[in-house]
C-alpha cells in the first residue's frame, strides 16, 4: 500500500511538471555583452536590457550594470527609421539613423558622426560596433528580455 502511495506521488509530481521540468530556456533573458576601450575601459556582462519600440518607428535598449563597481548606462537608440531587423548607421542624433550615449561613473560620451554601425539581429537582439567619441569604443552584443510597444 505505502509503495502504490509514493508511486502515485510521483506520478503526479512528475505529470504536475509537465514538459519543462528541468529545461533551461533563454527565451525571455536578457544578455548582454559589451566590451569599452578607450578613457572607460571595461567589460560589460550582466545587468539589465529594457527595449522599447515606439509608435513602430523608434527603437530604445537603455543597458544598465556595473564595471568595477561604477553604474554604466548605454543606451541605444533607432530614430524615426526603425524597421526592424536591419543594420542601422550610428552617428549624432543629427546625421545618424541611430545614436549612443554612454555613461560609466563619471564619464560621459556619444557616437560622433560615422561612428559605425548597429545591426538589430531579431527585432530583440543587437550587436554594435562603434566609436563612443574622446577615443572611446564598444564592441558587443545585447538581447532584451522582452520588448515593449507603444
Amino acid at each position: 500500500m505505502f509503495r502504490g502511495l509514493v508511486a502515485l506521488a510521483l506520478f503526479a509530481l512528475v505529470a504536475a511538471c509537465g514538459p519543462t521540468c528541468g529545461a533551461s530556456s533563454t527565451v525571455g533573458q536578457a544578455s548582454i555583452h559589451l566590451v569599452f576601450t578607450g578613457p572607460a575601459p571595461g567589460t560589460l556582462t550582466s545587468g539589465g536590457v529594457d527595449c522599447h519600440v515606439f509608435g513602430g518607428k523608434q527603437f530604445n535598449a537603455s543597458i544598465t550594470g556595473k564595471i568595477e563597481g561604477k553604474d554604466v548606462l548605454f543606451n541605444v537608440q533607432v530614430y524615426s527609421t526603425y524597421k526592424g531587423p536591419a543594420t542601422y548607421r550610428i552617428g549624432t542624433t543629427l546625421d545618424g539613423e541611430a545614436n549612443l550615449r554612454l555613461q560609466i561613473g563619471d564619464w560621459v560620451g556619444s557616437s560622433p558622426s560615422n561612428a559605425g554601425q548597429l545591426i538589430i539581429t531579431d527585432d530583440r537582439s543587437g550587436v554594435v560596433d562603434a566609436n563612443l567619441g574622446n577615443f572611446e569604443h564598444v564592441t558587443g552584443n545585447f538581447r532584451c528580455a522582452e520588448v515593449k510597444r507603444t
